[in-house]
């Protein structure tokens, strides 16, 4: 398993990912329309999760005033419990902990096993909002004397 940064060359496997992910059809191909129309900002990067030539893990962040949010973070079914959501976080994290000064994300009330997830790997509660729970990791830079 290796993590990269999205290409366009992988926009065709990100498709399939995602179709697979959340069980389309042919009829109601995400994934096509996906091809045909996806874009990135600027402040927006996505970081996929190869196994073999199948995209099992993607995560999806923007960037903003020094503030990272992550605003998905998906892994194929069968690949959970195998870390690599750990990996895919971990990745941007080290990509960017001398740029940013926060990682935000938001957790939805009902997704307890999420929740639980980001705490294991150093995320901490920092309030409600929308009935979701809203959780950060800070970055503590090194004082230079």
């Amino acid at each position: 398993m290796f993590v990269k940064e999205f290409e366009v060359k992988d926009l065709e496997n990100y498709a399939l990912f995602q179709n697979t992910l959340f069980g389309f059809s042919e009829d109601k191909n995400y994934g096509k329309y996906l091809i045909e129309n996806f874009s990135l900002d600027k402040n927006q990067i996505l970081f996929i999760a190869y196994s073999n030539e199948l995209v099992v893990g993607a995560i999806f962040i923007r960037i903003k005033n020094f503030v990272c949010n992550i605003d998905r973070l998906d892994v194929l079914d069968d690949y959970r419990n195998l870390g690599i959501g750990k990996e895919l976080v971990f990745v941007v994290v080290n990509r960017f902990s001398n740029s940013i000064n926060r990682f935000d994300l938001l957790v939805s009330n009902c997704e307890k096993d999420a929740r639980v997830f980001y705490h294991k790997i150093g995320f901490v509660d920092n309030g409600v909002k929308d009935n979701a729970y809203k959780m950060t990791l800070e970055i503590k830079k090194e004082e230079v004397a």
